[in-house]
């Protein structure tokens, strides 16, 4: 993070000490102090979701909808292929934030790029290859057009606390059905995919 806070061109220090591409809305995203945290010194990522938007593609695509949010890419490993990766950040919600529609927050893709919730409810998903057995574990949802998810609802966001998110990926090994899928706020949950 910045040691100030930067308002005017955030995308800037995002680019290039994020290693981000496909930036996209970069006018509703700056650096503040933390407004959840009076007493911290420490500079977060502010993202702006004006009243009745719900992402940048509310523009993107030309339907003509609010936009808010923002969308980018970090790739900082260059185009190097590992077999795990590991994502921790933290996120609040101020007290006006109204949980209305669904929407995504950070996380771990691999793959195509092109293959690209709500009232504070999370959950993790993967585009993945599926079985009967997983379908029809506990907490999973198998979908073919929209992903396969993990734990709907059983991650709870509130608004003005910050929550600690932690995803680990480890993919399969060959043929072998082995690969892990952990999410975590504030506790584990673990899927063997």
């Amino acid at each position: 993070m910045p040691s100030a806070p930067i308002t005017s061109d955030a995308m800037s220090y995002i680019t290039s000490n994020w290693f981000a591409s496909n930036f996209y809305a970069p006018e509703d995203i700056s650096f503040t102090s933390d407004p959840i945290d009076t007493n911290s010194t420490n500079t977060v990522l502010k993202v702006n979701y004006p009243a009745g938007s719900y992402a940048p593609v509310g523009t993107k695509n030309g339907n003509g909808g609010v936009k808010g949010g923002a969308e980018f890419y970090s790739l900082p490993n260059g185009q190097t292929e590992y077999n795990t990766a590991l994502l921790r950040y933290d996120v609040a919600f101020d007290s006006n934030f109204d949980w209305v529609k669904g929407g995504k927050l950070p996380g771990i893709f691999g793959g195509d790029i092109s293959q690209g919730c709500s009232g504070g409810a999370g959950e993790a998903y993967a585009y993945i290859p599926t079985s009967d057995s997983l379908c029809n574990s506990k907490q999973v949802i198998c979908n073919s057009d929209y992903g396969t998810s993990f734990s709907r609802g059983v991650i709870r966001f509130s608004t003005m606390k910050w929550s600690q998110i932690e995803i680990y990926v480890k993919l399969n090994s060959g043929s072998n059905s082995n690969g892990i899928l952990e999410q975590s706020k504030s506790w584990c949950i673990q899927y063997d995919v």
